[in-house]
């Protein structure tokens, strides 16, 4: 069982600044979005498990996008939004929310203020500078009353 633990590599550090620019399947970079990759490993259950910490600047969004496992994020800070499925829920510090992985979803940071910090807990997980990190649903609805569309970017 002592293979399963490595603090070398199983305590890093979410509060650093070692932020990389996250990208897209495309290896586009999602604009005044980045990331910090945290602790990640092969669960019990044979999958890799993961948290990361994210920085969505002022109108910065994600685009619309699935994954191949689910994730829960926890609002570290700030305010914005999350699309899931066609709905638009505001996030606030301290909120969490299971963001099931094959429902199409976007976060967005604050339209002013703070940058948005959410920490996601993912699995399978990928770094946050991954290609591999999500697929980006092209010819997507327009995000948000048409602020944002699904190329990420708000406009106004």
């Amino acid at each position: 069982m002592s293979d399963l633990f490595d603090l070398a590599l199983h305590l890093v550090d979410l509060s650093g600044a070692d932020c990389k620019q996250v990208v897209d399947d495309h290896g586009i970079k999602v604009e005044g979005i980045t990331g910090v990759s945290g602790a990640r490993a092969i669960s019990a259950a044979g999958v890799t498990l993961g948290v990361d910490r994210i920085i969505l600047d002022e109108h910065s969004s994600f685009p619309l996008h699935t994954h191949e496992g689910d994730h829960l994020l926890y609002v570290l800070g700030g305010t914005g939004a999350i699309h899931i499925n066609g709905k638009e829920i505001p996030l606030e510090s301290g909120q969490s929310i299971f963001v099931p992985a094959v429902y199409p979803h976007g976060l967005r940071g604050p339209l002013e203020g703070d940058a948005l910090q959410i920490i996601a807990f993912s699995t399978p997980h990928h770094p946050v500078d991954s290609i591999e990190r999500m697929t980006v649903v092209e010819e997507s609805e327009p995000y948000l009353d048409g602020l944002m569309l699904g190329s990420g970017k708000i406009l106004g």
